[in-house]
């Protein structure tokens, strides 16, 4: 696991439970078979612009990153059940626990920076 900083707004911390999802049986796996996801744990889908959460017993909000990791869609509160469209200029997507958008304050354009 890795920190997943906002380069803006001060370095801010975002989580310090950020889990990669880089294989193919990571990426289709996702959060199937978890029954929440805490406070401050993420799961960064690599190699993904869009996203489902069929199967899931939650709700998610889905930050959409490009190469540089920033932000180039938002997707809050997607309930069970749902699909996304393709976010074009997106490469890999951070999914989190359901309010995080809101409470962390995330708009298009912020850029992130992963590192321990």
């Amino acid at each position: 696991m890795q920190k997943l900083y906002l380069v803006q707004s001060d370095n801010k911390l975002i989580s310090q439970h950020l889990t990669i999802a880089s294989n193919s049986f990571q990426r289709m796996k996702g959060l199937l078979g978890t029954h929440e996801l805490k406070d401050d744990h993420m799961l960064w889908i690599k190699m993904c612009n869009s996203i489902h959460t069929f199967f899931m017993n939650y709700p998610i909000d889905c930050i959409f990153l490009d190469d540089k990791l920033v932000i180039r869609g938002l997707k809050e509160n997607i309930v069970p059940w749902r699909a996304t469209w393709p976010v074009i200029a997106a490469n890999s997507v951070i999914e989190m626990r359901a309010g995080s958008i809101k409470k962390f304050d995330l708009k298009e354009g912020d850029k992130f920076y992963v590192g321990a």
